[in-house]
């Protein structure tokens, strides 16, 4: 009876080891978990760090082979192939796709600054050393990464020059008004001197690879289906996921027909009625003053829905819905980062709105906030 004891014994002290290794690896995450004995640090761009960092990930996954799976009980099991899939994907990300040779918005120091910001997980004059120590880090960090920078994708890098802009504004901006309203004593006006310095250096050099950066943005074919499988955690081949998608929208187009119908008498409407229908719903919506008002009205709604009609169990965890940080744009329209699954303060959830791009005319504005209209926000 001492194998299966030996065998979970041993799952647990190579989840613990994983669990350090990421934290050590990326402090940003470290962070984000609620492991707070890296947020002095920024991580390690170098070409080296990553080949170090893959030898571990290999040994891991051999390590996590190696286990009796009759020796581990079902939790267990599951937690091992989570584990196993997410170092695969790791290992692929820094061996075969190398993202962080070719995408530079893998490497902005911003994001590591915002979190010591953006949760109050300890007061604000007592993570200021942190924050000093990890703007000290900007210049070294910002060069490292030029180092691994090689052949770019042209889009990531206009992006990151867009994302850099934000975090200017943070280290110039937010970091000094936030201090000054925590009414922390120490001066950093040198570092953020120097760290702001660093960022617009890094900015002009981004600048300067615009001309060569020909890299395409696309992985191909065999890269995408090996990073979906990992991904998505199954064997799905993207052909079957596209022609389940286009199943999917038949389906839906069916659907909206009979829908629009049954408002208009008719048993299906066509493409020009679904259309007009579409026109009607898109007209209510919200602006750039309203947005998050919006959004918090509709988690207030649907909270009450599913609350109602008992759907699923709720703990009451608060849940902040911010603008979205400008170090974070361009990508997505909104995200959620949840509490750290080690975190010990009491945090809320974050849901961040994405704000049009300033440049945008009025036009595109309105265009996008159509799209995502209080139909769609609500439903």
């Amino acid at each position: 009876m001492s194998t299966p004891r030996t065998s979970r014994e041993s799952f647990t002290k190579i989840a613990d080891s994983a669990v350090a290794s990421l934290c050590a690896e990326y402090p940003e995450r470290a962070t984000l978990l609620g492991d707070h004995s890296h947020d002095h640090r920024l991580g390690d761009q170098t070409p080296a760090a990553a080949h170090r960092r893959s030898a571990e990930l290999s040994s891991l996954v051999t390590e996590l082979d190696g286990l009796d799976d009759a020796a581990l009980d079902t939790a267990d099991t599951v937690d091992r192939d989570i584990l196993r899939t997410a170092a695969s994907a790791e290992l692929l990300e820094l061996s075969d796709l190398d993202e962080a040779s070719w995408n530079p918005m893998l490497h902005n120091p911003g994001r590591a600054l915002y979190r010591l910001l953006a949760r109050d997980f300890a007061p604000l004059p007592q993570r200021t050393e942190n924050l000093a120590a990890r703007l000290r880090s900007v210049p070294d960090y910002l060069a490292a990464a030029r180092e691994r920078l090689t052949d770019q994708s042209r889009v990531h890098v206009e992006t990151a020059i867009d994302q850099l802009d934000g975090t200017l504004g943070l280290i110039e901006t937010s970091l000094p008004e936030a201090l000054a309203q925590a009414g922390a004593d120490l001066d950093l006006s040198d570092d953020i001197g120097r760290a702001a310095a660093a960022v617009r250096s890094h900015q002009d050099w981004l600048r300067s690879q615009l001309a060569g950066a020909h890299r395409s943005p696309r992985l191909g074919e065999p890269l995408f289906a090996r990073k979906l499988a990992l991904t998505l955690a199954t064997p799905w081949e993207p052909k079957a996921l596209l022609e389940q998608a286009y199943h999917d929208l038949e389906r839906v187009e069916t659907e909206l027909a009979e829908l629009v119908g049954r408002s208009r008498g008719v048993a299906a409407a066509d493409r020009e009625a679904i259309a007009a229908e579409f026109d009607r719903l898109a007209a209510d919506c919200p602006t750039g003053d309203t947005i998050l008002r919006r959004c918090r009205e509709a988690l207030a709604e649907t909270t009450a829905f599913v609350r109602e009609h008992d759907l699923v169990s709720l703990l009451d965890d608060p849940v902040d819905i911010i603008e979205m940080p400008e170090i974070d744009r361009g990508v997505a329209v909104a995200y959620c980062v949840a509490v750290g699954a080690v975190e010990t303060a009491p945090l809320s959830t974050q849901f961040a709105v994405s704000p049009p791009p300033r440049d945008w005319s009025p036009d595109e504005v309105q265009s996008f906030y159509r799209e995502y209209n209080t139909t769609c926000c609500t439903t």
